[in-house]
């Protein structure tokens, strides 16, 4: 490198003046240079370091150079001092190594590129006579990038339950400015979706997937998952964003019961059915409907919305029909909906009527052991008399009394007459029929009661006796259906021990 100087030349005139001149002088040769380490991609992120590699060389063949050399950092004030008032020999070369580590304020814009640049100087005098000024400037550009990735990820619906899909949908977006390649997209729940991706996505390019995903009954409330993307970039640097979606889960679940009062019934009786339904989830329900396969369409009755725990009950009467099956078996359905949810909830629930029909009648050993359904009977059936012709009993220890009595001995221990015997066998079995009269659903006497107390208290032993086998064929005849009571009473267990204890078997004691 030259440049043109000036020096001064004493001239002594013939006249003995001294004159002055300023004269060109030219500046002597440097050379230098300045590079970074590795050479390539010369491409750089903020906060990266950079090692740059100088050298200052004087290419003069005989004179040796002095300078002073430094470096000037890209925001283009901070000097760095190398070396200072150092000898080059003729031909020699110095060399120097600077780390410097990108700062963004130091980036600046060149050609649409965004650069740092680094100036290596050196300034001196080649040591030759008269002296010649040396001057180097060296600079260098590197590239910086500003790499960045972005990930947003959304839940559709964000309310769900068990069983149900969720579909997700995750946009991966280069938000940086230079191309980003071994892209990765991996999810806490829908796991390593990274084939689903382009490897490689240029700057500002976006890629866009939806994943469904099934509920499980073991997933938490919320269901929160996270994707977490990557993308390297030509320094071999990578860059990262996460994003997550929540999904509220709901357990939806409603329960209904169905109960009936009496469970025995005839044609023409009421009975009555109470529902209830209950919304036994953690979330509210909507559009409830009620219908019952006897009862019909019991929407109405209830309220359109049940928040969670929350329960309505109502009660139903149905008259039992001639054509009803036996036994009658009505099944109730409630259907509803989570709020928000288009999930149809259902739940059901059944009662059973037994629907009596034909007569039924009971044998007297039924009579005789049952200690409380035969003073029922007796008591609230039959006004608590029964007229025999022959005795009349007008308290349980009579009824029990003529069951328990000795057929072929009187109460002291006396024989009876063969007269006496017929009218208490025949007894035995007329107490029985009068009782099956006064069931609610008895079958009607084969005889009157009349004459049944004019053939027991007459004297023909074989009218008696006839009475006797017409009624054991009568008590016989409905023992197999079942015993229906107007009042709801139930057959209590037998009792004989009972029954026995409160007989008094004089009153089959005969005149």
């Amino acid at each position: 490198m030259k440049k043109a100087l000036f020096f001064l030349a004493v001239l002594v005139l013939a006249a003995g003046l001294v004159l002055s001149l300023a004269l060109p002088v030219d500046a002597a040769e440097i050379s230098g240079s300045k590079d970074v380490s590795p050479k390539t991609p010369n491409t750089y992120r903020v906060g990266d370091t950079i090692h740059y590699e100088m050298s200052v060389t004087n290419p003069s063949p005989s004179f040796s150079m002095t300078v002073d050399v430094w470096d000037v950092l890209p925001d283009g004030i901070t000097k760095v001092v190398l070396e200072s008032d150092v000898t080059i020999p003729a031909g020699g070369t110095k060399n120097y190594t600077l780390d410097y580590v990108v700062q963004e304020s130091d980036v600046q814009e060149v050609g649409g590129y965004k650069v740092v640049i680094n100036t290596l100087r050196a300034q001196g005098v080649q040591n030759s006579v008269p002296p010649d000024p040396v001057d180097l400037t060296v600079k260098k550009s590197s590239l910086i990038i500003f790499p960045a990735i972005d990930v947003t990820k959304s839940a559709d619906p964000e309310l769900s339950k068990a069983g149900d899909e969720v579909n997700y949908t995750i946009t991966v977006t280069n938000t940086g400015d230079c191309e980003l390649v071994n892209i990765t997209v991996n999810d806490t729940i829908l796991g390593d979706l990274s084939a689903s991706y382009a490897g490689t996505l240029a700057a500002g390019a976006s890629e866009t997937h939806t994943f469904p995903y099934v509920v499980k009954d073991t997933d938490p409330d919320p269901l929160v998952n996270e994707v977490t993307v990557t993308g390297t970039d030509v320094t071999g640097g990578t860059v990262s964003d996460l994003d997550s979606a929540e999904v509220d889960l709901v357990h939806p679940a409603v329960d209904i019961t169905k109960s009936v009062d009496p469970t025995t019934a005839k044609a023409g009786d009421p009975v009555t059915y109470t529902i209830t339904v209950t919304n036994t989830g953690d979330c509210e329900l909507v559009n409830i409907t009620v219908n019952d396969t006897i009862l019909g369409d019991l929407s109405a009755s209830y309220a359109d919305t049940l928040a969670a725990g929350a329960s309505e009950s109502h009660d139903f009467t149905y008259t039992i029909k001639d054509t009803d099956p036996d036994p009658l078996v009505n099944t109730v359905t409630v259907h509803a909906n989570p709020a928000g949810l288009p999930n149809n909830i259902t739940a059901e629930a059944s009662a059973e009527v037994d629907i009596i029909s034909g007569e039924a009648t009971r044998t007297p050993g039924f009579w005789q052991t049952h200690y409380d359904y035969t003073i029922h009977v007796f008591e609230v059936h039959l006004g608590g008399v029964i007229d025999l012709g022959w005795k009349k009993l007008d308290s349980p220890a009579d009824v029990f009394g003529m069951f328990w009595a000795d057929v072929s001995r009187h109460s002291d221990g006396t024989k009876r007459s063969k007269l006496c015997q017929a009218r208490v066998i025949t007894s035995f079995q007329a107490v029985a029929a009068i009782l099956n009269s006064g069931l609610s659903n008895g079958a009607p006497l084969p005889v009157s009661k009349t004459e049944i107390a004019e053939i027991l208290g007459g004297t023909d032993i074989g009218k008696i006796r006839a009475l006797g086998e017409t009624l054991d064929a009568y008590n016989n005849s409905g023992d197999d259906v079942a015993i229906f009571d107007d009042d709801g009473t139930a057959v209590a267990p037998a009792d004989p021990k009972a029954a026995k204890a409160a007989a008094d078997t004089t009153i089959a004691d005969c005149p």
